[in-house]
């Protein structure tokens, strides 16, 4: 872990300090935003949905008609 950072991670998450601060979070935000126009349709399906099947899963879900 970089020097300086041990005390801004806890348990593997960031701190409540970190996620209050909005500009790490808009800067997070903005870094996401540049990263997911570059991404594939399955890379997109594995971050939303874990892995490609329950992508596939859930559209089919989607698509069922509701009544």
């Amino acid at each position: 872990m970089e020097e300086g950072t041990e005390n801004l991670i806890q348990d593997g998450n960031f701190t409540q300090e970190l996620i209050g601060d909005m500009d790490f979070c808009d800067f997070v935000l903005r870094e996401a935003e540049r990263t997911i126009v570059h991404a594939t349709v399955e890379e997109l399906a594995i971050f939303g949905f874990g892995n490609l099947e329950d992508a596939i899963e859930a559209y089919r879900e989607h698509k069922e008609p509701r009544g």
